[in-house]
Order: C-alpha cells, then structure tokens, then sequence
C-alpha cells in the first residue's frame, strides 16, 4: 500500500507533508544556542562560588560604584552563566572570550580593555543573555555565594528571532568579591 502511494505524485507530496508537519511540535527543552563542547581553560579564570538555586540576583544589593559595559552580537555564541568570571590577568581574558566566535571575542576583548580598573579592584565578565533581544544597561549585584551581572529587562521583548544576540557584561569590582560575595 505505502509503495502504491509513493509511486502517485499527489501521495507522495502528502507523505512529505505529514512527515515535515509531525517534525515541527513544540520543544520543551531549553536551547541557547551556545556550544557546549567549549574547550575553555578553567584555571585560568574563576568563577563564583557556583550556582545558588533559590537566590534571586535582581533582589540582590547593587555592588555601588560599579559601572557596566554591555557588549552583544549576533550568533556571538557564549555560555550563559550565573555569577560573573573574574579575569585578573590578560590569560584570563584571553581564556574566557575563546567561548565566542572569533569577531564578538575581539569586540568583548576592546571592551574589556577599556574598562577602568582601579587599585583594589578586578574585571569581571559574565555572558548575561542569549536572546532575540539585547538589555540596554545591567548592574552588579553581591550575592551570598558570589557576584552577578544582572540585565535590566527588556520593555517589549521579541518572542521570535533569526538568530540568537549574545549579550555580555563587563564591569571592575572590588577584589574583596572574589571571594564569594557578601
């Protein structure tokens, strides 16, 4: 019977379409469209103190006096995190922007070689969304178990996108935050 089908243009066409169609449900799975595969060194640049799952980071206080530098990209790549990566050495920088395709890791690289930092304090740099939109400014917030950069919502946010923007944020912290944060 399916060979009888396939063999009439007309039923062939609506093999195709059926099977086109049941390729299209919904995915419940969550995709960045990040690579995971990434090759990154660890120990050159360190993070917080890992992931708290109950603490929300836009209820957390604003480190003050902190400035941050948002740069995006579109199909920059990057793996969104958390907490911030703290990069006190250029190897660290270097380390962390191999996460991006090599145009966004110059541009992230610029950035971060411009941002101010004074005695005491140390760059921080954390991938703060993957989306269709880009944040028009973030702060920095002290959390228990480390530091994050926290996008300001986007107003009207779109819910469709040809490609992914990859938004990260830079800013100069006091080194005490190192540590863990508050």
């Amino acid at each position: 019977m399916l060979m009888r089908l396939l063999t009439r243009p007309l039923g062939a066409l609506l093999l195709l379409l059926v099977l086109a169609v049941a390729g299209c449900g919904s995915d419940t799975g969550s995709d960045t469209g990040s690579d995971t595969g990434s090759d990154t060194p660890g120990d050159t640049a360190s993070t917080g103190s890992g992931e708290s799952p109950g603490q929300d980071p836009s209820a957390a206080p604003t480190v003050p006096g902190t400035t941050v530098t948002l740069v995006s990209a579109t199909s920059g790549r990057g793996d969104p995190a958390e907490r911030v990566t703290f990069l006190a050495s250029d190897g660290a920088l270097a380390s962390y922007v191999q996460q991006f395709d090599s145009g966004f890791a110059a541009d992230v690289t610029r950035a971060a070689e411009g941002v101010e930092v004074e005695e005491g304090e140390v760059l921080v740099a954390q991938v703060v969304m993957i989306g269709c939109d880009k944040p028009a400014d973030a702060s920095v917030r002290s959390l228990e178990d480390g530091v994050a950069i926290v996008p300001t919502p986007v107003p009207t946010p779109h819910m469709e996108c040809v490609a992914a923007v990859t938004t990260v944020g830079l800013a100069a912290v006091p080194v005490s935050l190192e540590g863990g944060g508050r």
